[in-house]
Protein backbone atom coordinates (compact mmCIF):
# COMPACT_ATOMS: atom_id res chain seq x y z
CA UNK A 1 0.00 0.00 0.00
CA UNK A 2 1.34 3.14 -0.69
CA UNK A 3 1.56 6.32 1.80
CA UNK A 4 2.23 9.58 1.11
CA UNK A 5 0.89 13.10 1.77
CA UNK A 6 -0.65 16.17 -0.26
CA UNK A 7 -2.32 19.67 -0.53
CA UNK A 8 -5.83 19.61 -1.15
CA UNK A 9 -6.68 22.39 -3.59
CA UNK A 10 -10.24 21.65 -4.18
CA UNK A 11 -12.93 19.57 -3.24
CA UNK A 12 -16.62 18.76 -3.20
CA UNK A 13 -18.59 15.75 -2.43
CA UNK A 14 -18.06 14.24 -5.62
CA UNK A 15 -14.72 14.58 -6.14
CA UNK A 16 -10.90 16.34 -4.73
CA UNK A 17 -7.58 17.70 -6.77
CA UNK A 18 -4.60 17.51 -4.65
CA UNK A 19 -0.79 17.85 -5.45
CA UNK A 20 1.60 15.24 -3.80
CA UNK A 21 4.88 13.88 -4.47
CA UNK A 22 3.45 10.60 -4.83
CA UNK A 23 3.09 8.76 -8.19
CA UNK A 24 -0.18 7.34 -8.48
CA UNK A 25 -2.16 5.71 -12.17
CA UNK A 26 -5.60 6.50 -13.97
CA UNK A 27 -7.92 3.91 -12.47
CA UNK A 28 -5.89 3.13 -9.10
CA UNK A 29 -8.57 3.40 -6.17
CA UNK A 30 -7.51 5.42 -3.32
CA UNK A 31 -8.10 6.20 0.70
CA UNK A 32 -7.15 9.65 2.22
CA UNK A 33 -8.15 11.64 4.80
CA UNK A 34 -8.71 15.66 4.85
CA UNK A 35 -8.61 17.12 8.18
CA UNK A 36 -10.67 19.74 8.31
CA UNK A 37 -9.13 22.60 11.06
CA UNK A 38 -11.12 25.71 10.12
CA UNK A 39 -14.40 25.08 9.62
CA UNK A 40 -17.91 26.39 10.41
CA UNK A 41 -18.77 23.24 11.80
CA UNK A 42 -16.77 24.01 15.18
CA UNK A 43 -13.89 21.74 16.73
CA UNK A 44 -11.77 20.19 13.76
CA UNK A 45 -12.43 17.00 12.15
CA UNK A 46 -11.46 14.79 9.63
CA UNK A 47 -12.81 13.23 6.20
CA UNK A 48 -12.06 9.62 5.43
CA UNK A 49 -12.50 9.17 1.94
CA UNK A 50 -12.48 6.35 -0.69
CA UNK A 51 -11.99 7.20 -4.59
CA UNK A 52 -10.57 6.02 -7.57
CA UNK A 53 -7.75 8.57 -9.42
CA UNK A 54 -9.82 9.76 -13.20
CA UNK A 55 -6.43 12.49 -13.87
CA UNK A 56 -2.98 12.76 -12.95
CA UNK A 57 -0.86 15.40 -14.46
CA UNK A 58 2.36 17.21 -13.62
CA UNK A 59 2.57 20.29 -11.72
CA UNK A 60 5.10 22.78 -10.98
CA UNK A 61 7.59 20.11 -8.98
CA UNK A 62 4.67 17.96 -7.72
CA UNK A 63 2.02 15.95 -9.50
CA UNK A 64 -2.21 16.94 -9.66
CA UNK A 65 -4.29 14.85 -8.80
CA UNK A 66 -7.98 14.03 -9.62
CA UNK A 67 -10.07 11.82 -7.51
CA UNK A 68 -13.75 10.96 -7.66
CA UNK A 69 -14.82 10.08 -4.29
CA UNK A 70 -16.21 6.83 -3.70
CA UNK A 71 -17.86 6.68 0.00
CA UNK A 72 -16.46 8.73 2.60
CA UNK A 73 -17.46 9.33 6.49
CA UNK A 74 -16.51 12.23 9.08
CA UNK A 75 -14.35 12.00 12.05
CA UNK A 76 -14.34 14.03 15.38
CA UNK A 77 -18.18 15.51 14.63
CA UNK A 78 -20.63 14.52 17.24
CA UNK A 79 -24.00 12.51 15.70
CA UNK A 80 -26.06 14.56 17.23
CA UNK A 81 -24.21 17.87 15.04
CA UNK A 82 -24.15 16.12 11.64
CA UNK A 83 -27.92 15.85 11.49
Amino acid sequence: MKQGRGVTCDFSTQGVYFETDLSLSVGEPLKFVIPMEHSDLGPSFRIRCQGEVVRVEPTVGKIGVAVVVRSYSFEGIDEREQA
